[in-house]
C-alpha cells in the first residue's frame, strides 16, 4: 500500500491528535498532541514501528504542526527527539506559541520530573525549536520529495491547513479550522484547492437534535446573564493558548464590566504582549488584589465568591453545516474524518452529506491504529 493514513491517536476521540501519512514513500506525522492531567497521555508512536510502517522513528521524513493548542503539540519533545532526521514545519506564529508554552511556561515538563530532568528537557526543547522551519502561508515549498503549502485556517492565531502534493496524489489536512474568526484574525483562504484526499477534523461532526453551543457568542450571553443576576464571574482556563483566544474574544463581546487577571493569567497575558499581541485595554486590566464592584476574573483555578465558567470548551471550530460545505468546497475523492467523537444516538454530518446527494466520493470515520488507503 503506497499512499495511506494511519491515525496514531485522535481519530475517533477529541484530544491527543497525531496522524501518520505515507505519501509517495514520504513518511509524515501530522500534529504531535498530548493531554495534560494527573499524568500526561501521549500518542502511541511505537505502534508506527511495531505495525511495520517504519523500521524505526529515525526514518520519519516530516513532522508538520497545524497549530499550537496542547492537544496538537504536547508530545513534540518526545517524537521530535525520536525522529531525529525529520524536518519539522509550522507557521511562524505557531512556532512562537510553541516556544511560549513548552519552554517559557515549562509545559514540556511534569511535576514528576526532578530538577536535573527538567533542565535537560528544556535544553532539548530549545534544540527542537531550532529545528522547526518557519513556513509562510500560501508560499509553497518542496521538502523530501513533496510540495507543501500552508493555508490559514481560522480557529486560532497561526492555525493552518496543510496541503501536500505527492507524485500521484494530493492531500489536505485541515487541522482544527473555522470559517468564523475573531476580529478577522487568520481568516481562511483556500485559493481553489481540489485535493484528492481530505483529512477532515470533524469536531462538530456529531450532534444531538438539540445541540449545545460552545462558541464565543454563547459565552458572551452566559457571562452577561450571570453579571445581570448579581454574580461576579470567573473565566477558568488551564490552557495557555486558549487564554489568547479568550483575550481576543472578550474584545468583541458585549460584556461591559471590568475584567481582571489573577497573577498566573497576568503572566500569560504579559507573554502574549511580548509577542506583539494587544491584550490590555480599558476593559481588560492586569492583576488587582481583591477587586471591588461587579467584575470578571480570568484565572487558571477556581476562587471563592465567583460563578465559574470553564472556557476551555469554548473554541472556534467548523459547525455541523460547515463541515458538509467543506466537503463540497474541496470535492475530494475520499474524506477521512478524524478529531471527532462518534456516538450512535447522534446525528452525523456524513449522513446528511449522503442524503443531500451532492457528494459521490467516500466519506469514512476513522479509528485509531487502523490503516486507510488513499487508492
Amino acid at each position: 500500500m503506497k499512499n495511506y493514513l494511519y491515525p496514531i491517536a485522535g481519530a475517533n476521540h477529541i484530544g491527543v491528535s497525531s496522524y501518520f501519512v505515507n505519501l509517495s514513500g514520504v513518511k509524515i506525522i501530522l500534529d504531535a498532541g498530548a493531554k495534560k492531567g494527573i499524568s500526561e497521555v501521549y500518542p502511541d508512536y511505537s505502534s508506527i514501528v511495531y505495525e511495520g510502517h517504519v523500521n524505526s522513528l529515525d526514518e520519519m521524513d516530516l513532522i508538520i504542526l497545524s497549530h499550537a493548542h496542547f492537544d496538537h503539540i504536547g508530545s513534540l519533545l518526545y517524537i521530535a527527539g525520536q525522529a531525529k532526521n525529520a524536518t519539522i514545519i509550522a507557521s511562524k506564529t505557531t512556532k512562537d506559541l510553541i516556544r511560549m508554552q513548552l519552554v517559557d511556561f515549562g509545559r514540556c515538563i511534569t511535576h514528576y520530573d526532578d530538577e536535573k530532568i527538567k533542565k535537560a528537557k528544556l535544553v532539548k526543547m530549545e534544540e527542537i525549536l531550532n529545528r522547526i522551519e518557519e513556513v509562510s502561508v500560501l508560499h509553497p515549498i518542496e521538502r523530501k520529495g513533496v510540495k507543501i503549502t500552508l493555508y490559514p485556517a481560522g480557529h486560532m492565531a497561526g492555525a493552518t491547513m496543510t496541503y501536500i502534493e505527492g507524485q500521484e496524489q494530493s492531500i489536505l489536512y485541515t487541522g482544527d479550522f473555522s470559517f468564523e474568526t475573531i476580529l478577522g484574525m487568520n481568516k481562511p483562504h483556500f485559493d481553489g484547492l481540489r485535493p484528492d484526499i481530505l483529512i477532515l477534523n470533524g469536531t462538530n461532526g456529531y450532534r444531538y437534535r438539540v445541540q449545545n453551543h460552545f462558541n464565543y457568542k454563547e459565552l458572551d450571553k452566559k457571562i452577561r446573564k450571570l453579571l445581570k443576576n448579581g454574580a461576579n464571574v470567573l473565566l477558568k482556563s488551564t490552557s495557555i493558548a486558549k487564554h489568547l483566544d479568550l483575550f481576543y474574544a472578550l474584545k468583541i463581546m458585549k460584556v461591559d464590566t471590568k475584567i481582571y487577571l489573577d497573577k498566573d493569567s497576568e503572566l500569560i497575558a504579559d507573554g502574549f504582549s511580548n509577542l506583539g499581541y494587544y491584550i490590555y485595554s480599558e476593559k481588560i486590566t492586569g492583576y488587582v488584589d481583591r477587586p471591588k464592584g461587579r467584575h470578571v476574573l480570568i484565572s487558571q483555578m477556581e476562587h471563592e465568591g465567583y460563578q465559574c465558567i470553564n472556557v476551555d470548551k469554548y473554541s472556534l471550530h467548523a459547525s455541523f453545516a460547515e463541515l458538509i460545505n467543506t466537503v463540497y468546497l474541496f470535492g475530494p475523492k475520499k474524506v477521512f474524518v478524524v478529531h471527532s467523537e462518534p456516538h450512535s444516538d447522534m446525528l452525523c454530518f456524513m449522513d446528511d452529506l449522503k442524503l443531500q446527494g451532492r457528494y459521490f466520493g467516500e466519506c469514512i470515520q476513522c479509528k485509531d491504529k487502523r490503516v486507510y488507503s488513499f487508492d
